[in-house]
């Protein structure tokens, strides 16, 4: 029985400003701390995932291929 699980308009506010908040705080703690670095960390975080999904999309391509034959 959590906070959430009886649903209303109260618990929709309160998951709003949960999923808001926390984004909202990363993004005033860079711009409060100059932590424009992060740019380093975000342009490896893309390209790490964007590798990862090309070598999930050509596995499935290739066991989807497989399994067909």
């Amino acid at each position: 029985m959590g906070i959430l699980d009886q649903g209303g308009f109260w618990s929709s506010v309160l998951l709003l400003l949960v999923v808001l908040g926390i984004p909202a705080a990363i993004g005033i703690a860079i711009l409060r701390y100059n932590l424009f670095d992060i740019d380093l960390v975000i342009n490896r975080t893309l390209v790490y995932g964007g590798l990862t999904l090309a070598v999930v999309g050509i596995y499935v391509a290739v066991v989807g291929y497989l399994s067909y034959l």
